[in-house]
């Protein structure tokens, strides 16, 4: 017996330092956990009608403006990839190749052609993060290599970052967000660089070799000030020393393909996976059941939590909101359309704006669902 515990010592102790010297937590090494399913009864309507409309600043003096549903299908508001809404109550727009585009709460701009917005590399934005007073975007790497592109918004002004010393040290792909200390992180093809107000600095890279950063789908930072990321390698959290990781390898996730995250007003980290939805509460990983859940299940594109903390989930074929006892779902159909595509998010005004195959729309009916309560999951 004391030759076997010795065994497990050495084991142990060769996982500790193999983890430390890869900056990676000893929670995945040595805390083995498999996800719990989780089936609270649940109430469901499709495509209720609502009684009422909000008043969406947005769909002011369009034709359409009386429907629950408003469509924004022109060239100027083609492919969105991000919607963000910053402490002004502007909404902004990152798009693959239509550029950047901000609705100031009256009317629409655009950084699109070349008189009006820096040269990138390329149009494709996918990735964005907004402060009090300034956009972050990163366009994809084209061949010419991708920017990182700060625009200050009360000095009307863009800045450029390009790969070099002192900067980023590769391509931005995707993964940025910003710290609670104003710091922006993004990742790149050599690993997570760091712009503070001092310069940049760059951490360690826990990622396999072959992995590359242009499958990070989405970042943001919990309550805790800890930065995760979504990518097709799962999701990883870095704490500003560790990483830890979460895969299906090791029973935390459905599904290795991991394309949104969103945190809820009580610190919950959700995620939409290519196999369903999980949420990260208390120290675990739950999922939820297929059978009481059939909506989460297959590809999810998108997840986002609204200023009532209901859960907004995003396939192509269904939108659903959920706040932990009723969920209501909406269909393309319902404007038109075959299919959703990759993007939700919230204007002042409480309206929902969600991205379709061309353009996107928006649905300003009062939904009559209650705030979210998630306390099951414990």
């Amino acid at each position: 017996m004391f030759k076997y515990r010795g065994k497990v010592i050495v084991a142990a102790i060769v996982l500790l330092v193999l983890s430390l010297a890869c900056g990676i937590s000893t929670s995945d090494l040595l805390r083995p956990f498999v996800s719990a399913e989780v089936s609270p009864p649940v109430t469901v309507s499709k495509n209720p009608k609502p009684n009422e409309l909000l008043n969406c600043a947005v769909t002011q003096n369009l034709p359409d403006q009386q429907n629950d549903w408003v469509k924004f299908s022109e060239e100027y508001y083609l492919y969105p990839n991000f919607f963000e809404k910053d402490d002004q109550g502007r909404m902004w727009v990152a798009t693959d190749g239509h550029g950047l585009l901000m609705f100031d709460g009256q009317e629409w701009h655009n950084w699109w052609h070349p008189e009006d917005r820096p040269s990138l590399s390329g149009d494709a934005l996918r990735t964005m993060a907004v402060s009090e007073t300034h956009v972050y975007a990163g366009s994809y790497a084209s061949s010419a290599g991708g920017n990182l592109l700060i625009y200050d918004i009360e000095n009307d002004q863009w800045q450029t970052i390009a790969p070099g010393v002192n900067a980023l040290r590769a391509n931005i792909i995707g993964g940025l967000a910003i710290s609670p200390t104003g710091q922006i992180y993004a990742v790149t093809l050599s690993g997570l660089d760091i712009l503070d107000a001092g310069g940049w600095n760059y951490a360690s890279n826990p990622f396999k070799e072959d992995f590359r950063m242009h499958i990070v789908k989405d970042a943001l930072f919990d309550s805790d000030g800890n930065y995760w990321i979504a990518s097709d390698d799962g999701i990883f959290k870095y704490d500003g020393s560790f990483w830890t990781s979460y895969s299906a390898a090791n029973g935390r996730l459905p599904s290795n393909y991991v394309n949104a995250l969103a945190l809820d007003q009580d610190g919950r980290i959700w995620a939409a996976t290519e196999r369903g939805l999980v949420v990260f509460s208390s120290g675990k990983w739950f999922t939820f059941s297929a059978d009481e859940f059939p909506w989460y299940q297959g590809w999810l594109t998108s997840v986002a939590v609204d200023s009532q903390n209901r859960i907004w989930v995003l396939k192509q074929d269904v939108l659903s909101v959920y706040n932990g006892e009723e969920a209501i779902l909406l269909t393309p159909d319902g404007i038109g359309e075959n299919l959703w595509d990759d993007a939700v998010g919230f204007d002042q005004d409480g309206c929902v704006w969600v991205d379709k195959l061309m353009g996107f729309a928006v649905f300003q009916g009062k939904l009559d669902l209650g705030p979210g309560n998630y306390d099951f999951l414990k």
